[in-house]
């Protein structure tokens, strides 16, 4: 089983979740009826939003970017890890927001 990765990308306005095109055709060819998207913005105002609201924005970010529940992919993926790609630092989803 593989790590999921997902890419971070941050800006003046906001931070890009993306998917690699390698890792979206293995989303694909793991996951049945995964209808994987290559990127998503969020925009500050509405990230610090919604976690005040519903915690952390990164639970709902996979489904989006997966096209398919949270739970799915957990069951195709080791783990999922988050990557900043300008500093390379990296994070994974805790379990425990499942």
């Amino acid at each position: 089983m593989k790590d999921l990765h997902i890419n971070i990308s941050e800006n003046l306005d906001g931070v890009v979740f993306g998917l690699s095109v390698a890792t979206r055709m293995e989303i694909k060819k793991e996951v049945p009826g995964a209808i994987p998207v290559a990127r998503i913005f969020v925009a500050y105002d509405t990230k610090s939003d919604f976690e005040s609201y519903h915690g952390k924005i990164e639970k709902q970010i996979v489904p989006a970017l997966t096209g398919v529940d949270l739970s799915a992919i957990q069951k195709h993926f080791r783990k999922i890890v988050f990557i900043n790609t300008e500093t390379n630092e990296k994070y994974q989803l805790d379990a425990t927001l499942v």
